[in-house]
């Protein structure tokens, strides 16, 4: 796909899936934005490449193609703080449930300093 100058591609479909990239991307007066959210899409101005971008992540190419990275928001971990106790009640929010601090900890987790607070009253949150 071509916008002004840019070429936007995104990877070949997998053999065993048949399914390619799947990525959005819009124009306007602050420059071009790419969002993917599957698979991974090539950036390039005048056939020299900008960036990749790859799942859920998004780019901005501004108007004299510096590039911007970020993510769209993808849920990587997380840790309840203060469940140390082994076999207590697990939290999940939003779907994702969260390691204990002592699970944490052994992963290599170290804590200094620092407030204890209760998630009651919180939105999305089942501390069960």
């Amino acid at each position: 796909m071509r916008v002004g100058q840019l070429s936007v591609a995104g990877d070949e479909r997998e053999a065993s899936t048949k399914v390619g990239a799947a990525f959005t991307v819009r124009a306007g007066s602050a420059g071009t934005r790419v969002e993917v959210a599957r698979g991974s899409v090539r950036i390039l101005r005048a056939d020299k490449p900008l960036a990749t971008v790859p799942d859920n992540q998004t780019a901005t190419i501004g108007a004299n193609g510096e590039v911007e990275l970020d993510t769209a928001g993808v849920f990587v971990a997380g840790i309840k703080l203060g469940g140390v106790m082994p076999g207590g009640p697990a939290l999940v929010v939003d779907g994702h449930r969260w390691k204990s601090q002592a699970h944490a900890q052994l992963d290599g987790l170290t804590l200094s300093g620092g407030e204890a607070a209760t998630v009651d009253g919180l939105i999305g949150v089942d501390a069960n």
